[in-house]
């Protein structure tokens, strides 16, 4: 090997070729030549050492790749999920292994025809699939397409983990080369059938027969052979239950590359085109829910671990946080109202566990509406000691810039305060507390509750948080108010173990103080009165301290969303009601039917026992302000003792008024009187002032004396007389009676109404 001859071998040619006629000096043309050469030997010595490296290394990484044939034949392999005490949830639908000669041509051929239409011609590994996958993914700019053969996704399903790495990715391929040696693709095709997963709890082709269509595999018409093949692409995207339109795409799609792979004609393929889904009702009983239970736990491991389907988890085992009577006793939203998507869940408070949870769209994203309100605007609020439980805000049409937000129903309340806006749920004292605070503030508490949004204005004080927030979310968001201030993210799962027992998640125990003891005490004081006098008050049933706050979504058209969020001491639940998409009816709002389902899940939690009262904590105080000044002025006093109208709040120690209100002579006297006559009979309606009573004479005889606004009437009376009435105001002060001036009301004589005469001071 002499480097030198194919130098002066090859030379003449090179040059000849890339330089034309030009004349090269010979020695520069050698030098050239030797970097060539040296180069492309170094590329060629390179990737050689590379190939061999790699090889050796992939074949250490895939050493434990055994091939096992019994798993290949389980179909029940599936993964384990577990409630918190540690018994497993019964999650499969009547496996029973199908041989071959007992399916279909046409179910077989849909299966062929979406997941691997060159199944029968290459080897365990479909090159132009992995190619054009590949195409697909480098245009996208990210993972948009697989290239596995149905082999591959059988020896995945049985074997291995759904991690996407590289060295799975290996193992997988050396499985399959060994799969195809060992078995026929009738063999392989059996098998895949067998052990693929269809969602809700349903491993195999038996068992989706029976769970979806009530039928077995070789009863199965073409169409639903179509619809379950479409299903094993992502069969959380393709539920029958939750989905069927997306079902029913995908379904049109099978059947349409069978037409094309000339597996069906075009009148088949026509006919089960036009037909709906025949998809029988879902199970309510107790194996659906545990069914719907172990599945939605499923699709949240692998959310986690981020893996592609749920059949990537095989072998795995999952602990959860739920409890199985509890999870049991949640009712079912058809009870209630119909056609709506529905998620209630209960968390444990002190452990942040979501001890029970039933969801038909689990995982979804929507605006919180109303119901983020304590958490991002009125927490945050007291907070900062400038807003009080007593603070009074003008509640009036307002515009914000562009931004217009109204009450439910356009009505306005004139001043109200932090309490009962809160309890009625009013926009406009939302949004007024939201500009005062800040839209960066308010975000700042949001990161901290575990919210995230991009949108910077007015309406997140409403909750209009773009992206949506999900259930748990906003459940959690609510923990600190129970909690004495400290925020921890709610949980469902605990821990997910790989098949070979390595824990690979583990759920995380951070927590963030995110408001102090006192603010969280306030806001329950607030909440309460949401459920005693407010838009939750169809939860005021019970005798201990429970708070709630209601939102709703919607226009005059109808509602998208309707939200109820109920705690005591010792739980949070969370009821939503909804549409993916359209409206529902008006009367679907949180202060129905969620408020309605929250308190029969609160009834059936405290059965047995009550949960302990919110105690104050050191650091508030509640006191009592003067009435007068605070409905006449909207200014906060020491109450009088001997103002027996006081009202009480509670305020974090150093807000609360020190100063009274200044000493007024106050004159006793009546807000209202009117008289009248018909139908023989004498009427009088008496309405006092707030601090006063009244004493009604008829003549010299006392008719009543007190503070209550009453209507008098009379009647046996003797013809052609005349009646004479007068009233005299008094007010108790210091267990003094101070009496006003003698009010006489207008005479009135039998013969009618006419005989009532007219005076300059009557007021109608």
């Amino acid at each position: 090997f002499d480097i030198d001859n194919i130098i002066i071998l090859k030379k003449d040619k090179f040059f000849k070729r890339f330089f034309g006629g030009h004349k090269i000096n010979n020695n520069l043309q050698n030098n050239v030549m030797k970097k060539i050469l040296k180069i492309t030997l170094f590329i060629i010595l390179t990737a050689a050492v590379s190939a061999l490296g790699f090889t050796v290394w992939a074949i250490g990484a895939t050493k434990d790749a055994v091939f096992d044939d019994k798993k290949l034949k389980n179909g029940d392999i599936g993964c384990e999920v577990y409630f918190s005490d540690g018994e497993k949830i019964p999650d499969k639908s009547a496996f029973q292994y199908v041989k071959s000669d007992e399916l279909p041509k046409y179910l077989t051929d849909a299966f062929i025809a979406i997941e691997d239409k060159r199944f029968y011609s290459h080897n365990g590994i479909d090159l132009r699939a992995i190619g054009r996958a590949l195409f697909s993914d480098l245009t996208a700019g990210k993972i948009k397409e697989g290239g596995s053969t149905i082999s591959q996704q059988l020896v995945k399903n049985a074997f291995l983990s759904g991690e996407k790495t590289l060295t799975r990715k290996l193992k997988e391929m050396k499985l399959t080369r060994e799969l195809e040696r060992n078995y026929s693709k009738a063999e392989i095709l059996e098998m895949y059938l067998n052990t693929v997963y269809f969602g809700n709890g349903c491993n195999g082709i038996s068992s989706a027969a029976n769970a979806y269509f009530g039928k077995k595999p070789k009863d199965l018409t073409v169409g639903e052979s179509a619809s379950l093949a479409a299903i094993v692409k992502s069969p959380a995207r393709y539920d029958p239950f939750k989905n069927p339109d997306e079902l029913k795409k995908r379904r049109d799609l099978v059947l349409s590359e069978m037409k094309k792979q000339n597996l069906i004609d075009k009148d088949v393929e026509k006919t089960e085109i036009s037909k709906e889904l025949s998809v029988k009702k879902k199970d309510f009983t107790k194996d659906g829910i545990f069914s719907d239970v172990a599945d939605m736990i499923k699709n949240r491991a692998r959310n986690i671990l981020g893996y592609e389907n749920v059949s990537d988890l095989n072998g795995y085992k999952i602990k959860c946080a739920l409890n199985k009577e509890t999870t049991l006793s949640l009712p079912d939203a058809g009870e209630y109202v119909t056609g709506l998507e529905y998620t209630a869940l209960v968390i444990e408070n002190a452990s942040g566990k979501i001890i029970a949870e039933r969801t038909t769209a689990d995982g979804i994203k929507r605006c919180p509406a109303s119901a983020i309100k304590p958490c991002l605007i009125y927490a945050p609020a007291i907070e900062t000691g400038e807003y009080t439980e007593a603070t009074k805000i003008l509640d009036e049409k307002t515009k914000f810039g562009d931004f217009e937000p109204s009450n439910y129903g356009d009505e306005y309340y004139g001043y109200v305060n932090l309490k009962e806006s809160l309890s009625k749920s009013l926009n406009v004292p939302s949004v007024k507390i939201a500009e005062t605070l800040g839209l960066a503030e308010i975000k700042k508490y949001a990161k901290k509750l575990g919210i995230t949004y991009e949108n910077d204005d007015l309406s997140v004080a409403l909750g209009n948080l773009s992206g949506g927030i999900t259930a748990e979310q906003l459940a959690s968001s609510y923990l600190p108010f129970s909690g004495n201030g400290i925020y921890k993210q709610a949980f469902l799962i605990e821990k997910i173990e790989n098949e070979k027992g390595i824990t690979v998640y583990k759920r995380s125990e951070k927590e963030e103080k995110v408001f102090t003891e006192e603010t969280a005490f306030i806001i329950n004081d607030m909440l309460k009165s949401a459920v005693k006098t407010g838009t939750a008050k169809k939860l005021n049933c019970f005798d201990f301290d429970i708070c709630a706050k209601t939102g709703t979504n919607g226009t005059k058209q109808g509602n998208t969303d309707a939200y109820c969020v109920a705690y005591t001491s010792k739980h949070t639940v969370l009821v939503w009601l909804g549409k993916k998409e359209g409206l529902t009816d008006n009367s679907v709002s949180g202060s129905t039917y969620p408020s309605m389902i929250a308190r029969d899940i609160i009834k059936n939690l405290y059965k047995d026992g009550k949960p302990q009262n919110f105690s104050a904590p050191s650091g508030v105080v509640f006191t009592r302000i003067d009435k007068n000044e605070y409905d006449l002025n909207h200014k906060i006093f020491l109450s009088e003792k001997s103002d027996r109208s006081s009202v009480g709040f509670w305020f974090l120690k150093g807000t609360e008024p020190i100063e009274k209100a200044g000493k007024k002579e106050i004159t006793p006297n009546i807000k209202s009187y009117k008289i009248d006559y018909k139908n023989k009979k004498i009427i009088i309606d008496i309405c006092p002032m707030e601090t006063c009573g009244y004493t009604l004479f008829l003549e010299e005889k006392e008719i009543y004396s007190g503070t209550e606004a009453k209507r008098f009437e009379f009647k046996d009376l003797v013809p052609d007389a005349v009646y004479r009435f007068y009233i005299i105001p008094f007010l108790i002060s210091d267990g003094i009676t101070v009496k006003g001036e003698k009010i006489t009301l207008p005479s009135v004589k039998t013969e009618g109404k006419e005989g009532i005469k007219n005076t300059p001071w009557w007021e109608d």
